[in-house]
């Protein structure tokens, strides 16, 4: 799978997913997830007992499982609200970046950590933050930066196992 952003959809600010759209277009069972966000803005933001964070314009990736109830409906809603309180570590960075995608899997295993090893590879990715969401995983990070959308050339592939992605308009996922 490789998810396509066209030029004209990397500069505009189109809508981005909203908890109902979340609610609606993704399933209640059990997954791993890959949020795309953007950040149109210098910032610099404290992440819970982490430290800080210097946020830069380009896109973040972050990627996380959902394994509880609700499932991915669930926690990807509640990571689509920007506003609430902070409990895990991308609650910290939602008020200042836009959701406009999440590609998801539906499985009960985790697969963040080989979904992030993948990630991780893509050319341009930087670490913006040691362990963050991964705090109780063995890999050192689930969020990624890319100053550029890594487009075409990031190819995702995990055991087979089916990909889909909702998104807010304008991207083209090609499996």
């Amino acid at each position: 799978m490789s998810i396509l952003l066209p030029e004209s959809r990397t500069k505009s600010q189109d809508p981005e997913l909203d908890r109902e759209l979340v609610r609606e277009g993704l399933p209640s069972q059990k997954g791993s997830y890959l949020l795309i966000l953007k950040s149109s803005s210098n910032a610099v933001i404290t992440v819970g007992r982490k430290g800080s964070l210097t946020l830069k314009p380009g896109y973040y990736l972050y990627i996380g499982s959902a394994l509880g109830p609700g499932g991915l409906s669930a926690r990807v809603a509640r990571h689509a609200d920007r506003i609430k309180k902070s409990h895990w570590h991308i609650d910290y960075l939602r008020p200042h970046l836009r959701l406009f995608a999440v590609c998801f899997i539906v499985c009960s295993e985790r697969l963040e950590d080989a979904w992030s090893q993948q990630v991780g590879a893509w050319s341009g990715a930087e670490v913006p933050m040691q362990g963050f969401g991964a705090s109780d995983r063995q890999l050192g990070t689930h969020l990624y930066y890319f100053q550029e959308w890594p487009g075409a050339s990031s190819p995702v592939s995990l055991g087979g196992k089916e990909i889909h992605c909702l998104e807010s308009g304008g991207m083209e996922i090609r499996a």
